[in-house]
């Protein structure tokens, strides 16, 4: 993502020049209640199960310093497709 200019917040390693700031992450020098911890998260994952090859989904809420960011600039979980990824027609 900081290839393309839209580092992750908190990232420390790839998050930019604010990174420099023992591993804070990008993001840390935002101040305010932002969180410094990573802002990345994987809210489903589907599998196949190695048995009986039926198709299995784990759901996770935000973690607690996201959810604390998602409050901050008023985003909500309903704006949020279940599968970003899926096309709509």
């Amino acid at each position: 993502m900081a290839e393309i200019g839209h580092p992750i917040l908190g990232d420390g390693k790839y998050g930019g020049s604010e990174s420099d700031n023992l591993g804070d992450g990008w993001g840390a020098g935002a101040g305010g209640d932002l969180s410094k911890k990573l802002h990345l998260h994987a809210r489903s994952l589907t599998i196949e199960h190695p048995i009986t090859k039926k198709q299995m989904t784990f759901t996770a809420p935000l973690p607690d310093h996201m959810a604390r960011t998602w409050k901050l600039l008023d985003w909500k979980e309903d704006d949020v497709p279940a599968d970003p990824f899926e096309v709509i027609r």
